[in-house]
């Protein structure tokens, strides 16, 4: 009997043994889920969030290069504008000399003419 009490006290013991395995086996697998379903929400929040400023960033991009597209159109037109006003002036500025030079030479006379008056 002692025998037969030996093998039923290892059989209780390895029982009970298992049956401790499996409680703490299936209380991590329901804590695993817990945590995993807690990381995928986060996750999920986390990602929504990343993609609306992925898309405030895309507009603030398509924004700025639609500014920067226009400026350097102005800028071209403003420089198109300069170098016509450049060569117009380059036109006109001989005939500003020559009447400059001309009207110094008739200030010239008039002031001589005056000082050789009594």
């Amino acid at each position: 009997q002692e025998e037969s009490g030996g093998i039923l006290g290892m059989l209780e013991t390895i029982s009970s043994d298992f049956a401790r395995t499996i409680k703490e086996t299936n209380k991590a697998d329901t804590d695993a889920q817990r945590e995993f379903v807690d990381f995928k929400r986060s996750a999920l929040v986390s990602k929504k969030k990343k993609e609306k400023e992925l898309e405030r960033i895309n507009a603030d991009l398509a924004e700025k290069r639609s500014d920067l597209t226009d400026d350097v159109n102005d800028l071209k037109t403003q420089q198109q504008d300069l170098n016509n006003a450049v060569i117009e002036w380059e036109k006109l500025r001989p005939g500003c000399l020559l009447s400059s030079g001309r009207r110094n030479t008739a200030i010239g006379r008039r002031r001589g003419k005056r000082r050789s008056s009594p």
